[in-house]
Parts: C-alpha cells; sequence; structure tokens
C-alpha cells in the first residue's frame, strides 16, 4: 500500500498482482492486473502511476480523477527494481532494472516524464539487482541524488543527475565495503544511511551541506544491525535499527 495525500484518493495497492486505487469514500477501482510493481507520484493534484508488467513495456496511469493510460516501453524484459519520484520542478523520474547478460547483474534505467516521456537512457552497468541496492532522491539543492550497490563487490557508489543538461555524472566510490540497503533522506540537510557488512553488521551515515560528510557510525558495532527505519516526529528525523536482543533510536546528526 501507497498511502497519497490527495483530495479524491487515499492510496494506491498491489494486491496479489491487481493494481488498486481507493477512494477517500473507501471505495476501490482496478487499474490494471498481472502487475509485479508499481510507482506511484503526486504533481500539484495529478496522479501518476507506472504500473512494471513481466514484459518488456510497463503502463502509466495519469489523472486526477480519469486516468490516461499510456504505454512506457522498457526496451528489455522488466528485470526489478521499479519506482517513481518527483522532483521539484514538475517533472517524474522513473528507474528500473533490466537484466544484463552474462551473469546476475543488472543494468540501471532512468527515464523522465513532464509532458511526455523522454528516451530512456541506462545510469549504469553492472548493478547488485536487489531491488534494495540503490537508492534515489530530489533535494532542494535542485539535483538528483543516487547511489547504488555495485555487482561484483557491492562497493557503494555515487552519481548525480543535472537536469538542465539531462546527464549523470561519473560514479564516485562511497564506500569500498560491501554494502547494502542504502537510504536517502531529503531532510534540511541530505542524509545517506545504508549498511557495511563487516565482521558485524554496521549502520553508517553521512550527510551533504556544501559537499559530502566523512562517513560516521551510527549504530555501536557490537551486534549486528539490522531493521533499520527512519521516523518524522514534528521536524526531528530519527533513525532505528535493532542489535542484538536491543532496539536503538537516534536523532539525526
Amino acid at each position: 500500500m501507497i498511502r497519497i495525500r490527495h483530495p479524491r484518493f487515499s492510496g494506491v495497492e498491489l494486491r496479489n498482482g491487481s493494481l488498486v486505487i481507493h477512494s477517500m469514500q473507501g471505495q476501490t477501482r482496478v487499474l490494471q492486473e498481472n502487475v509485479k510493481d508499481a510507482g506511484v507520484t503526486v504533481q500539484d493534484g495529478l496522479i501518476r502511476i507506472v504500473a512494471f508488467l513481466d514484459k518488456d513495456y510497463a503502463w502509466f496511469f495519469c489523472g486526477e480523477d480519469d486516468f490516461q493510460t499510456e504505454r512506457v516501453e522498457l526496451g528489455q524484459l522488466y528485470g526489478g527494481g521499479g519506482r517513481l519520484i518527483n522532483d521539484g520542478q514538475g517533472n517524474s523520474h522513473l528507474f528500473w532494472f533490466v537484466k544484463q547478460s552474462p551473469g546476475s547483474s543488472s543494468l540501471l534505467r532512468h527515464q523522465t516524464y513532464t509532458d511526455k516521456w523522454s528516451v530512456w537512457q541506462t545510469v549504469s552497468t553492472n548493478v547488485f539487482s536487489e531491488p534494495s541496492s540503490f537508492s534515489v532522491a530530489w533535494h532542494n539543492d535542485h539535483y538528483l541524488h543516487l547511489v547504488y550497490c555495485g555487482h561484483k563487490d557491492q562497493h557503494l557508489l555515487y552519481r548525480v543527475y543535472n537536469l538542465e543538461h539531462r546527464v549523470w555524472s561519473g560514479a564516485v566510490t562511497f564506500s569500498e565495503e560491501r554494502s547494502n540497503h542504502p537510504q536517502f533522506i531529503s531532510a534540511e540537510k541530505l542524509y545517506l544511511f545504508w549498511q557495511e557488512d563487516l565482521r558485524q553488521v554496521r549502520l553508517k551515515v553521512r550527510h551533504k551541506e556544501q559537499n559530502w560528510s566523512q562517513a560516521a557510525l551510527v549504530s555501536t558495532g557490537e551486534h549486528h544491525a539490522s531493521n533499520v527505519g527512519y521516523a518524522l516526529l514534528g521536524t526531528q528525523w530519527s533513525v532505528l535499527w535493532g542489535e542484538g536482543e536491543k532496539f536503538f533510536e537516534a536523532p539525526f546528526d
């Protein structure tokens, strides 16, 4: 279930392959069957939904109440990881994996929608193909930020997208340890949390002001960190995680 803020609808649900939209009055409407993944955004009251199938195309739904439907070509068979996010300038950005041959790594692709869909582009090859292996966020610095785990050693790699020139930067290594579950949180600063698989699984963080900070350890390092989550109470963000038989909460910064 993806909850949305909208005057007519409360959320979009993927239920046993059926993509269902919920109205504020409790009614439901099936938009598409045989769906594997779905991404949803709301832009000035306009709902945008992408439904990924086990095919080389996806279905795009757009509207405030009655939805227009459009087929989006993916170029190759969908390989997971699909998500849709907004930037601050009216665009929506679509990301997904397609399988790379040979081996089990994936290509990470990106496509932009304003009034129509752009031509997709490959952001990176040799990406670890778990849906939790990458995170993307728009921040108030007017850039799209992306991190992902490489396929071979699961190093954590970072790129930034220039919306004006529509190009991705080269990759910068953020961690040379085996990494997983990266997660951006866009607050007053942009935060990046991730887990490193050392002798103990450790939870780490970096934050960006003008430049990115050095990596800091969040968990104690005494036991494996797991079950990481994030909470916003008022204006204060916190990160929560399990470690051994205890559960921890730490405010950002």
